[in-house]
């Protein structure tokens, strides 16, 4: 499959790669630096200037992600996740780094809960069976009809009660007429969709050639069709189609859900940390967070390094 990599294109998730912005909708600066760093006194300089921009614009939250070199051993207190990268990037990390004001922080009791709960994960083998899936067909949706677009929105509207972005039927539509590769499951006798997946794909123009990077999001089941591995068969059809053009494959996971995290670590995607109130999420959940914003667990994996997936 040849992927079209359009480094200007915001994604809903991604959002707008080497701008530093305000982002309303999740009282958030948010920012994604395309260059490689060496020094920390030049990564030092972009997290000052994200926290001028939280005090101009009243931001709860300053999120960034850095290409820092690992020779330089950077280290800082708001690093949330580190993803160790392969092939032409080998001597960089992807560091996730988030500054937050007090009032838009967990307890340690919830953020105990939700490490134990990835803790729990790794104490048993990643299940990498196929679910069998009679009842169920799969197909990379690229149809913007009302028929797509309103039973996409019935979906997102059951599976979660507030979203990062809003899901609407617009928003709904531009992401299946984009060029991000969208794997649905249909349910065989209805037709109707009752799970989805989204690729949202770009890359960065560094001089050791591009970073090509996806982030796997916009995932989602019906309730009367979960626990059948749904997500897990979709997501990995759409893994297996793009992994060998990308340098990072990443999701980032609602901490306080068990299911999701499960198909990242059944999938053999490592885990690299915890976002700290990342943005505006809730749905069904195991562990009781605070607040309209919530953590996000990130889950990689690199299709350059030597693992099979």
């Amino acid at each position: 499959m040849n992927l079209k990599l359009d480094c200007n294109r915001e994604n809903p998730s991604l959002g707008k790669i080497g701008m530093m912005y305000y982002d309303q909708r999740n009282n958030r600066i948010k920012f994604f630096s395309e260059a490689l760093h060496y020094t920390k006194e030049n990564i030092d300089s972009l997290v000052k200037q994200g926290i001028s921009m939280m005090h101009t614009n009243r931001a709860t939250r300053f999120t960034a992600r850095f290409l820092a070199s690992n020779s330089m051993d950077y280290n800082n207190d708001g690093i949330e996740a580190v993803i160790p990268l392969e092939g032409i990037f080998k001597d960089f990390s992807l560091i996730y780094l988030g500054i937050n004001t007090p009032n838009r922080q967990d307890n340690d009791r919830t953020l105990a809960k939700e490490s134990q709960m990835v803790n729990d994960l790794y104490l048993r083998q990643p299940d990498g069976r196929y679910p069998s899936l009679e009842d169920y067909q799969a197909e990379r949706l690229v149809v913007a009809d009302d028929r797509n677009v309103n039973s996409l929105f019935e979906l997102y509207k059951e599976a979660y009660a507030t979203y990062t972005v809003e899901l609407n039927h617009k928003n709904i539509a531009d992401m299946i007429n984009s060029s991000s590769p969208f794997y649905i499951a249909r349910h065989s006798e209805t037709q109707e969709i009752v799970s989805a997946a989204i690729a949202e794909i770009s890359g960065i123009k560094t001089n050791l050639g591009s970073f090509r990077i996806c982030e796997l999001s916009e995932m989602a089941t019906r309730r009367e069709h979960r626990g059948r591995g749904l997500v897990t068969f979709i997501t990995r059809i759409l893994v297996n189609e793009i992994y060998k053009n990308l340098n990072l494959i990443y999701a980032e996971a609602r901490s306080c859900h068990l299911p999701i995290n499960r198909v990242f670590y059944n999938m053999d995607f490592h885990f690299g940390g915890r976002l700290n109130k990342q943005c505006i999420l809730s749905g069904d959940h195991e562990i009781n967070e605070s607040g309209p914003y919530e953590n996000l667990n990130v889950w990689y994996y690199c299709p350059n390094s030597k693992r099979e997936k």
